[in-house]
């Protein structure tokens, strides 16, 4: 994705989110009760991210990041607590 692309979807630069999820890797690397595939903090971040940009929450956010509406859910709720 393009620099100008990322600014205009999250707001924020590439190294800034990057950084972001260094710091949230640990309160947001939850092993998932139901299988290995739990989402990687990084993704958790940009959903969250993107919500808090576009303030609509699970139609856009499911469509760019090919995730279920429950797991928008989840992350979303998880991930902003730590984003605060």
């Amino acid at each position: 994705m393009k620099k100008i692309d990322i600014i205009g979807k999250f707001r924020l630069p590439r190294h800034v989110i990057f950084n972001v999820c260094d710091h949230l890797n640990i309160p947001l690397d939850n092993p998932s009760k139901r299988s290995r595939h739990a989402l990687p903090t990084s993704l958790q971040v940009v959903i969250s991210l993107r919500f808090h940009v576009s303030g609509s929450f699970q139609g856009v956010t499911v469509d760019i990041h090919r995730v279920s509406i429950a797991s928008v859910s989840r992350v979303g709720h998880s991930a902003s607590y730590a984003l605060v």
